[in-house]
């Protein structure tokens, strides 16, 4: 379930345009803050990154503290290009990633990880997903240093992006924890912050009022949503991978404000009902899970009965990958044997 933000795209100081050379500063390709695309993230701004067609090879660096990669699967970050890029003659690639750390730089030749950033669809926000399960251990320890470079200017181009965070899913965990953060210590009651707490399993709740109690009671696994593809992703010079195959599931929630006076409770359902939408979206890793507020008649609530507690019921769509992707290159040239003689 660790998350955590490389870089939330907001300081374009910190990146720095570098000429093919990798020592003089480049006008060929820049970063800027851009407010007129704003992300599904809900910010404010994101980052645009610009190139002439004289920009092949030129890069932005962004040097940072030492981050230890170790507990994180994939790098994930939102993406919005002014135009396609799948790899294909007709739609190159026009923009790779690279990482290096002090002990194993950007050029050093055991350094080899990179991964090209596809757009599916010009001008639409997207998320791109880059593995870390073949980025060398010396990078991966003490990751430093991120690289964009630019590697088709046949055309120029605008390329918007926003938080780049390292993640491992956990499909359960991860929502918990979003919910959590939604509620935890927000709302102040009589001058206190009111904590938002998970539901200890089958052990008791021990926690002082008031609270919002956080309680997952079901899930489901939705088969009208489970697909039978797979995707690609991690494009570089050898190909791309094929993604394992994802399990959808529903999953469903309690969310119950406990307090000792009316006052209190009905300030925390009013700020539970603000904070997470009757039907709406929930920032989970990167992603925006559908998430809607259900109702659930008394005999089916636990204890089959109705209560003075007024629980609130969510259900949340989430997926689950199974198994492991497989790397796959693509076709280089297509024979066909044929017999020209006539009978």
């Amino acid at each position: 379930m660790p998350v955590t933000i490389l870089d939330d795209m907001t300081d374009a100081a910190a990146w720095e345009a570098i000429a093919p050379d990798g020592v003089s500063p480049s006008s060929e390709i820049a970063l800027a803050i851009d407010t007129s695309r704003a992300p599904v993230s809900g910010e404010a701004s994101s980052a645009r990154i610009s190139g002439s067609t004289n920009a092949l090879n030129h890069t932005l660096r962004r040097t940072l503290a030492p981050v230890d990669l170790t507990s994180f699967d994939e790098i994930r970050l939102w993406i919005n290009g002014d135009r396609a890029a799948d790899g294909t003659p007709s739609r190159r690639f026009y923009l790779e990633m690279r990482l290096g750390s002090a002990v194993m730089p950007l050029n050093d030749p055991g350094n080899s990880w990179r991964r090209y950033l596809p757009v599916a669809e010009a001008g639409s926000w997207e998320v791109v997903r880059l593995s870390l399960e073949d980025l060398p251990i010396p990078v991966r320890v003490g990751l430093d240093t991120i690289q964009l470079r630019c590697s088709d200017a046949a055309a120029a181009f605008n390329f918007n992006l926003d938080d780049v965070i390292a993640v491992r899913d956990a499909m359960i965990g991860d929502v918990d924890a979003a919910l959590q953060s939604l509620l935890d210590n927000v709302l102040s009651v009589d001058g206190a912050t009111v904590p938002a707490v998970l539901h200890p399993a089958d052990g008791p709740q021990n926690q002082a009022r008031p609270y919002i109690e956080i309680l997952q009671y079901d899930v489901l696994y939705c088969r009208a949503r489970t697909g039978s593809t797979s995707s690609r992703g991690d494009y570089n010079d050898q190909g791309c991978s094929i993604r394992p195959p994802s399990n959808a599931f529903e999953l469903f929630y309690q969310v119950t404000a406990v307090a000792d006076d009316r006052t209190a409770q009905s300030a925390m359902l009013e700020f539970v009902l603000r904070t997470l939408p009757a039907r709406g979206q929930l920032p989970v890793n990167g992603y925006l899970l559908p998430m809607e507020s259900i109702s659930v008649c008394p005999r089916n609530q636990l204890g089959g009965f109705r209560t003075d507690k007024i629980p609130l019921f969510y259900k949340i769509s989430t997926r689950q990958e199974v198994g492991v992707g497989i790397r796959a290159t693509p076709t280089r040239a297509v024979i066909v044997n044929a017999d020209f003689r006539s009978p």
